[in-house]
């Protein structure tokens, strides 16, 4: 892959490079707002709120945050973490 990468992206990396912490951040409210809209869009989800995602900044707390907000019988969506599909065969990763 040689060839010029786009300026802003350049100037975005930059622009993180100057915090010394990678890894877990504050949610915004455009990190929910669009992980509402792919689920609208892609999933078909309706009237997905804030309020009905939890951020969690550890690994372990994904299997016990939901036993913490919900009642038994509840749906819960757990997404399975970006590292999963570096095991996957490239065939089955799709970019949108």
């Amino acid at each position: 892959m040689n060839f010029p990468t786009a300026p802003c992206i350049l100037e975005a990396m930059e622009e993180r490079l100057k915090h010394p912490c990678f890894g877990y951040f504050e949610p915004t409210k455009s990190y929910y707002d669009r992980i509402i809209r792919w689920h609208k869009e892609v999933k078909g989800v309706e009237h997905l709120q804030p309020e009905n995602i939890y951020y969690e900044k550890w690994r372990t707390g994904r299997f016990i945050s939901p036993f913490l907000f919900c009642s038994k019988g509840d749906k819960v969506l757990l997404h399975s973490l970006d590292l999963c599909r570096v095991y996957q065969k490239p065939e089955n990763n799709v970019c949108a």
